[in-house]
């Protein structure tokens, strides 16, 4: 059988010794089966390009939408370490975002108490090296009294498409709602952002507004002290649920079923409610599921097996009880 494996050479120069790590265990872990590997190059750019499969085979994309058959897509998530192994892409096109009706069945069938243990120790690790997909400043973060975290998204992400209505308005929204529920609003630029109009309003706001705050604090000093999440469907969000914060998202994405959803502007006000309750025990359980079921890690060669042999034959693998 063959299998065309997409590779980014981008992805080669921006992310180290990190992708190429993940390229090298998949070619390692598809050997093992005597599959026949072609290399072909991509790029983010493709992301919603049409794909084919080769004769009797099938194709790994890289960071890709739709559905095809015979086609599995490849991208980092939100934790570093882990990548999605999907069958139609990444965030709300995944199909845990597209079809969460269907998957919330085996995120039911997973294990409470090994779920609480794995999110446990993952949350440890994150929070004691200071990890997250983007590195994270020791700037200490002092908490202004009960506040919503915003952490903002680059506007020309591709999964804006997702969201229901514009960050800016959202941003704009929750300021107003701050100062009117004498509660603050913090927010964090995304490291990568170089948009004025978002420069703009966050100075603006800023400014205008003592109940908007910015800090360039690391995400998890910021998550342990923030009373709620306010968020699109950033990697953010899906780090909140890891520290068992309320979500209120106004985008799909592919954690959005464990997530207070937001159909208008007006339910913003619901972020910054007094108190807020949390199912701890579906969040570990969906988190659990979806980084050992959807996501591998490149250390686990036997991992990248299992996804291969259950994904590509149709059946899902699940944690049992």
């Amino acid at each position: 059988m063959r299998v065309a494996l997409e590779v980014d050479a981008r992805e080669i120069e921006n992310h180290g010794n990190t992708y190429p790590r993940m390229l090298a265990r998949v070619c390692e872990a598809l050997a093992q089966r005597d599959l026949v590997v072609a290399f072909q190059l991509s790029s983010t750019r493709a992301t919603f390009a049409p794909r084919t499969t080769p004769d009797s085979g099938f194709r790994i994309a890289w960071h890709s939408i739709g559905e095809e058959p015979n086609v599995w897509r490849v991208k980092d998530a939100a934790i570093p370490g882990y990548y999605l192994f999907d069958r139609t892409g990444f965030s709300g096109w995944a199909e845990i975002g597209r079809y969460p009706e269907r998957l919330r069945p085996l995120i039911d069938r997973v294990d409470a108490n090994v779920a609480r243990s794995f999110v446990k120790d993952l949350r440890r690790t994150l929070v004691e090296k200071n990890v997250s997909k983007y590195p994270q400043s020791d700037e200490a973060f002092v908490a202004p009294g009960p506040f919503v975290f915003f952490p903002l998204q680059s506007l020309d992400d591709t999964v804006v498409a997702l969201q229901r209505f514009p960050t800016l308005d959202v941003l704009e929204k929750a300021a107003v709602i701050a100062r009117e529920k004498k509660k603050h609003l913090v927010i964090k630029r995304h490291p990568r952002c170089t948009n004025e109009r978002v420069a703009d309003a966050i100075a603006r706001m800023v400014k205008d507004n003592e109940y908007v705050l910015r800090t360039g604090a690391s995400i998890h000093a910021i998550l342990q002290a923030c009373d709620a999440v306010l968020v699109a469907n950033s990697g953010v969000g899906f780090e909140a649920l890891i520290h068992h914060r309320p979500v209120y998202t106004f985008g799909g994405s592919e954690y959005e079923l464990v997530t207070r959803k937001l159909a208008t502007l007006e339910d913003v006000a619901s972020a910054f409610a007094s108190s807020h309750a949390v199912d701890s025990d579906l969040v570990d359980c969906y988190l659990a599921y979806f980084l050992r079921q959807n996501c591998f890690s490149p250390d686990d060669v036997g991992g990248i097996l299992r996804h291969r042999r259950k994904r590509v034959e149709g059946s899902w693998p699940t944690l049992s009880r």
